[in-house]
């Protein structure tokens, strides 16, 4: 008996996977046709038939359940929401025991997940869920307890990293997060065969991840930003390799600063991270700026941190050297995080 047999008198069920990256390979014609072809399965079958379950993220759920009701088919549209406080540090104590390869849990792990996120939600007076329970930051937090590499000394580590911690002489910070989430990205290079295998390391940078996503964000040409951070010395072979790598695996698509959808950021975290890199860009920043000035009351209360962290890594924190035409939108960042009743000030002091 056929499989589409077996479906129609009610024997299978069918599981649809990775909508998102189908949406992305095909017009929105053919993305049509395809949820039509599903209708016309499901009015084909007897009453007794098993649901069909389709999934993906929001933008391609949101386009799919348009096209069904369009059909004259009802959906229920189930969402996989952001781990709690309790989940969340459940999730990275099982992450770092498969980082290690290690069935039980080491008593400091617990304490070191814990106390990282608890910082971590001293950060995110809003936005606390969608950051903090998002499962590429809480393995990136893992991985900040985990060291692999040093297995035998890994318990008086992590004991020196909460001591560090609650001493202040570790931060436990945004962009510390966001550059971890980066450098994993930049692992998926170690699937490709490249002939020179240092490429792993000197392609898809954090910053050239964060160009990549700031063009998608604000409209430009990946393929340029490629070339601008490609090596002088790479071959074509492994120069076609990269390239077809970047067209053809999604990775900027599924990027987990992304929503999905590959133009819109999935958080307010991230979306301050890539404003303030595209601040200071010719090709974006008035795009930037006006992106930003019409957040109106709603100001990313994340930007000014980024902004300022980014001033900091390169040893020009100057207030001379933070654009006039800046100083408000990060005002309105540093405002929009105060505690309701908290007040701010701006002195300009200028000839």
């Amino acid at each position: 008996m056929k499989l589409a047999q077996k479906f129609q008198q009610g024997y299978v069920s069918l599981v649809i996977d990775g909508l998102d990256e189908a949406r992305m390979k095909v017009s929105q014609d053919s993305f049509k046709d395809f949820i039509q072809d599903i209708v016309y399965l499901i009015n084909d079958s007897e009453q007794n038939c098993k649901p069909i379950a389709l999934f993906g993220r929001t933008g391609a759920v949101d386009e799919t359940w348009f096209w069904l009701s369009e059909f004259g088919i009802t959906a229920p549209v189930l969402e996989i929401g952001y781990y709690d406080k309790d989940q969340a540090a459940k999730f990275a104590k099982i992450q770092v025991k498969s980082i290690r390869n290690e069935r039980n849990e080491r008593e400091p792990d617990g304490r070191a997940i814990e106390l990282i996120l608890s910082r971590l939600r001293d950060h995110l007076s809003k936005d606390q869920d969608n950051f903090s329970g998002y499962a590429p930051v809480l393995v990136a937090v893992a991985k900040q307890v985990a060291d692999p590499e040093d297995m035998d000394t890994d318990s008086e580590n992590t004991a020196r990293l909460i001591s560090d911690i609650k001493n202040g002489r570790r931060e436990i910070t945004l962009p510390s997060i966001a550059q971890a989430i980066l450098i994993r990205e930049q692992k998926k290079l170690d699937s490709l065969s490249f002939k020179d295998k240092n490429l792993c390391k000197k392609l898809y940078t954090p910053e050239e991840q964060i160009d990549h996503l700031i063009a998608r964000v604000y409209g430009g040409q990946d393929a340029d930003i490629a070339t601008k951070y490609l090596p002088n010395d790479l071959s074509e072979d492994d120069k076609v390799t990269y390239f077809n790598a970047l067209e053809n695996n999604n990775w900027l698509t599924e990027h987990p600063f992304l929503d999905g959808m590959g133009v819109n950021p999935s958080s307010e975290v991230f979306e301050g991270l890539l404003a303030s890199k595209a601040l200071t860009m010719e090709s974006f920043a008035n795009k930037a700026l006006q992106r930003e000035f019409n957040h109106d009351i709603k100001a990313n209360p994340f930007l000014a941190e980024f902004y300022i962290s980014r001033l900091e890594e390169e040893q020009d924190l100057d207030l001379h050297l933070i654009k006039s035409s800046h100083v408000g939108i990060l005002y309105a960042s540093l405002r929009s995080r105060l505690l309701q009743g908290g007040i701010a000030s701006l002195l300009v002091d200028v000839d």
